[in-house]
């Protein structure tokens, strides 16, 4: 199995080596030799070499990226691949409000086009293929044989899940317009998240990379405070020194199938919240 990596610099040296971790080490060999600053790129080849072993890339990827405190932006789930339709729809994930959507991270993509033209498209080459790959779906415009990311420094992350019961109808409206109210406050502190509303029960899960621990601990504490009569379930507060920690304890554990339920999303305008 090879894993080509490469540097985004003006002689973009390809190099292919027999693993990945091989190719990190010589990368960041030279950068350090060179004392350059370059980006890590990581092209991902092969998915079905994945799937034989019953892994996800995104786990691979993951695994192997944290032993260089390195992270790529990838789904909240342990079995989402790195370069399929997740990305190629756009690929909302953790860290999105953070660097972006996992779109955001092409380089280049390898491709086979519909008339069996084999391509490279980024952007420079080939470039509404490129703008219509990276958010157009999987399959769509032509098929992926693999992709080059961009990798960061692995944040620190806390992370908070919270659960809770209102008493009646009239608190829980009162709640989650306050609630509402406050989502500008998180995002520009840095948090995201998701938050689920049940019946009279409001689920909670948010993250905040690279944060302090008390000043998140006070914000979070901000959601509850006027709503001491509600059932807490669930509260959990915890710090992890990098989100591939987190994703390994946390998410990489959840059920590999999904779950069997029906969900929507909307798109508010920002507008609407903030006063």
């Amino acid at each position: 199995q090879v894993y080509p990596s490469r540097f985004p610099s003006s002689l973009n040296v390809p190099f292919y080596l027999s693993t990945l971790n091989e190719t990190i080490e010589l990368l960041l060999g030279l950068i350090r030799s060179t004392d350059r600053k370059y980006q890590l790129l990581i092209e991902i080849k092969n998915p079905e070499y994945y799937t034989q072993h019953s892994r996800s890339i995104s786990s691979i990827l993951l695994s192997t990226l944290n032993a260089y405190n390195l992270t790529a932006i990838g789904g909240a789930s342990g079995t989402v691949g790195a370069s399929g339709g997740f990305l190629q729809g756009g690929g909302h994930g953790p860290l999105t409000r953070w660097k972006g959507l996992a779109a955001d991270q092409v380089i280049e993509f390898d491709v086979i086009m519909a008339d069996g033209r084999h391509e490279k498209v980024n952007a420079c080459k080939n470039r509404d293929l490129f703008w219509a790959l990276r958010g157009g779906g999987a399959g769509t415009f032509a098929v992926v044989l693999s992709v080059v990311l961009r990798t960061y420094p692995a944040p620190s992350l806390i992370g908070s899940i919270q659960t809770i019961v209102a008493p009646d109808e009239t608190r829980y409206s009162d709640f989650v317009h306050n609630f509402v109210r406050l989502l500008p406050t998180l995002t520009d502190l840095g948090w995201s998240g998701y938050f689920y509303l049940i019946g009279k029960v409001f689920a909670l899960a948010l993250i905040l990379p690279n944060g302090n621990v008390n000043e998140a601990n006070a914000t979070i504490n901000q959601i509850t405070n006027d709503y001491k009569d509600f059932t807490v379930v669930s509260n959990i507060f915890y710090p992890f020194e990098s989100f591939n920690d987190f994703f390994d304890t946390i998410l990489k554990p959840g059920n590999p199938t999904g779950s069997n339920i029906l969900m929507s999303s909307r798109l508010i305008p920002e507008a609407i919240v903030r006063t």
